[in-house]
């Protein structure tokens, strides 16, 4: 096996002896260096500003949606916003009290339009700060049927 030009340049001038006795070896790479992450002083915070809503303008509906189940369905989203805080570590307000605005409400009325999905949809408020989105609003649509949990 031939060894290519370079690699038997690097390996014959590492192995041959000097007059004074045996060569040091120096490195021909740079030394690794680490640049520091940076700071994460600010956690972001989600808020879900009509969690326990369930009459008035900001019913979240969870109630009329799920029956029974509202407290499961709740805790679906409460989960998810928490995994949502460890992914976004900082919405870097400047302020790290600052919360993001999340309200979360059930379609008024189920889906009735033929197929299977459902799905859901956010739009973003106007309420900014330091210029960056601080609150949004979600409407998560259903269909009404006897398996589901849904009573609407």
């Amino acid at each position: 096996m031939k060894f290519p030009s370079w690699l038997r340049n690097t390996m014959n001038r590492h192995s041959k002896p000097s007059a004074n006795g045996p060569r040091r070896h120096k490195s021909c790479w740079a030394p690794m260096r680490l640049e520091p992450l940076e700071d994460r002083n600010a956690p972001a915070i989600i808020s879900w500003t009509n969690r326990n809503d369930f009459s008035g303008p900001t019913d979240n509906r969870f109630d009329d949606v799920f029956g029974s189940l509202a407290t499961q369905a709740i805790s679906v989203v409460d989960a998810a916003i928490v995994q949502w805080s460890r992914v976004i570590e900082s919405f870097n307000y400047g302020n790290p009290t600052t919360e993001y605005l999340l309200a979360f409400y059930c379609a008024a009325a189920p889906l009735t339009s033929p197929g299977t999905g459902v799905g859901a949809s956010a739009n973003v408020n106007p309420t900014f700060v330091n210029g960056k989105p601080a609150a949004a609003t979600i409407t998560i649509n259903y269909r009404a049927t006897g398996n589901s949990g849904n009573v609407s």
